[in-house]
């Protein structure tokens, strides 16, 4: 198309985050039911990234990884359903930012995170 760039760095790494989700039900037992939500830079940030925590297979006990997001900061919070549309709603996104974890992926550690799952209803008011 003819078009060209100017002061552009392209770096390249073989190197991947890794972010280990333990996620607890509302008694506190390991579940592997539920959804983790996760917000990129904080509650303002348009950078958004949402895991599911399967159901079926495995046990309870195993936790979750999710490898290969982008190194930084990140809020994540166990729930037990969200859709894709409510994810991208900032009023939500500030209501779950209150109960997240906050997170900091970096290429050079895995991190491990323990949640306890809450109930989407619990935050929103039942909305």
């Amino acid at each position: 198309n003819g078009q060209q760039w100017k002061d552009v760095e392209i770096v390249l790494t073989d190197k991947r985050t890794e972010l280990t989700l333990q996620v607890a039900d509302e008694q506190g037992a390991p579940t592997r039911d539920g959804a983790v939500s996760g917000v990129a830079g904080g509650v303002a940030s348009t950078s958004f990234t949402t895991m599911t925590v399967p159901a079926q297979g495995g046990s309870a006990t195993r936790p979750d990884t999710v490898s290969g997001m982008p190194a930084g900061e990140y809020y994540v919070v166990a729930l037990d359903d969200i859709d894709s549309e409510s994810v991208r709603d900032p009023d939500l996104l500030e209501q779950l930012s209150r109960g997240a974890s906050r997170v900091t992926l970096n290429e050079a550690m895995p991190t491990q995170v323990s949640l306890r799952r809450v109930k989407l209803a619990s935050v929103t008011g039942g909305r």
